[in-house]
């Protein structure tokens, strides 16, 4: 019994260091991540200020319309068929398999985009509105991407000390109980459940968010307000986006400050390459950084 006192004891304490470097690592990355992307923030907008740094958005006849019926079209489409999904689930522990459907599920949204088509835009002139397009090769893309996910970050700070506020404001809330149901999922769960959520979260939600929010909504906007002060046009477009962006995420009024500010980090190298790719991949790395926090946390 001694024996199997002192090392139970010995695994707290093990359980505790490994804690505090968890804690120390993430602390660590998104202080130096942050103060990364406060520095490219305030570059990017000296630049465009410049006149260096110039909008690719493209503005072609008929699409302006047609890309926020398409965000309907696919917004109809999503919430549609992950509704049914919740109906037919069980209500019991997740399963891969049903992650892998859920996934399958999302891409499938993307058949949205056909009823771009069935207006009469062609797939060229879809992908050239819409940013589903990226030119300058691997290098680029890198760079640009890194780009997108450091801005996206003080943003992300800013976003969370507003939803503190507003946590205050409403009385008797906590931002600490901001989460995810991805969170709910994780304790206990198999390494092929943690796999088809880091697929969910890392692939799945990345390309098709973008897609639908910084190509459709975003380019949709954004054209409509192009007869506007460029500035003016721009940061509406990216408000207006990155709330609707956050207000349908389920973690809740309190969040949606932050989950704003991560988006417009993604606005920003939309509006300047034309494309949603670099906001995919740097959308990506920002769910899975999260999604192997959460991980390492509750294995500590």
């Amino acid at each position: 019994d001694v024996c199997s006192s002192d090392l139970a004891e010995r695994r707290a304490h093990a359980g505790d260091g490994a804690l505090v470097i968890t804690m120390f690592a993430a602390g660590a990355w998104f202080l130096i991540a942050g103060l990364g992307g406060l520095v490219a923030l305030v570059t990017v907008l000296a630049l465009s200020i410049a006149g260096k740094v110039r909008s690719a958005i493209v503005a072609l006849p008929r699409t302006q319309s047609i890309l926020g019926e398409t965000f309907v079209a696919w917004m109809l489409l999503f919430l549609g068929t992950h509704f049914l999904m919740g109906r037919l689930g069980d209500g019991g522990e997740p399963t891969a398999g049903r992650l892998w459907f859920g996934m399958a599920l999302t891409f499938a949204s993307l058949a949205a985009l056909s009823w771009a088509r069935c207006r009469g835009l062609s797939w060229r002139e879809l992908r050239e509105a819409a940013g589903l397009r990226f030119e300058g090769g691997a290098w680029r893309l890198a760079w640009m991407s890194g780009v997108s996910y450091l801005c996206a970050l003080p943003c992300m700070g800013a976003g969370i000390a507003l939803g503190m506020l507003l946590a205050d404001m409403l009385g008797g809330r906590s931002f600490q109980d901001v989460t995810h149901p991805v969170q709910e999922m994780l304790p206990g769960a198999s390494l092929d459940v943690k796999l088809a959520l880091f697929a969910l979260a890392s692939v799945a939600a990345p390309i098709v968010e973008e897609t639908a929010f910084r190509g459709l909504l975003y380019g949709h906007v954004r054209q409509q307000g192009a007869r506007w002060p460029r500035a003016l046009s721009i940061a509406f477009a990216m408000l207006f986006s990155a709330t609707v962006f956050a207000a349908i995420h389920p973690q809740g009024v309190l969040a949606v400050p932050a989950l704003a500010g991560v988006s417009l980090g993604f606005c920003i190298t939309r509006e300047w390459s034309g494309s949603v790719v670099p906001g995919m991949v740097a959308h990506g790395l920002h769910n899975g950084v999260l999604l192997a926090l959460n991980v390492a946390l509750q294995s500590s």
